[in-house]
């Protein structure tokens, strides 16, 4: 009876780690962009800066990431990284980063390709992220067109 505890015991401990580690995985940074004009509520941003993407998701093989929502002037974008290895991954970032350029495009549709013919809306430079978060001021980006 005692071992049964036991492996009973040692389970639970096994089940709490291992629902740990998949929180964990669940867990990641965001970029919130502050100070977007109210006329651009209601559409969809995302981000692309280094190895950093900011957008509910992405999919490489229909080169797709879905944009984030704006509302009230702001949005807040989780972070992906792209661990460039074959094959490609993608997993929430959680770590500090410098991304030198940072751009933001800005589009009505919630789908947006992942084409770098078109051109994004701002850029910002020397971003900073720590634990995976960083806050970057719409006004503060340089216009793209």
């Amino acid at each position: 009876m005692a071992s049964k505890k036991i492996r009973l015991w040692m389970l639970a401990i096994l089940l709490a780690f291992v629902a740990t580690l998949g929180c964990a995985a669940e867990r990641g940074g965001n970029l919130t962009v502050t100070g977007i004009p109210a006329g651009l509520n209601g559409f969809y941003v995302v981000f692309i800066g280094d190895e950093l993407i900011g957008g509910e998701s992405v999919n490489f093989d229909t080169q797709e990431i879905t944009g984030v929502r704006i509302s009230g002037g702001r949005a807040t974008l989780p972070i992906l990284w792209i661990e460039n290895e074959n094959p490609l991954r993608v997993e929430r970032f959680s770590g500090n980063a410098r991304v030198d350029i940072g751009l933001l495009w800005v589009r009505n549709e919630r789908i947006m390709i992942l084409d770098f013919v078109w051109g994004a809306d701002k850029m910002f430079s020397d971003i900073t992220f720590t634990n995976g978060n960083a806050t970057i001021y719409w006004g503060l980006g340089s216009r793209l067109h």
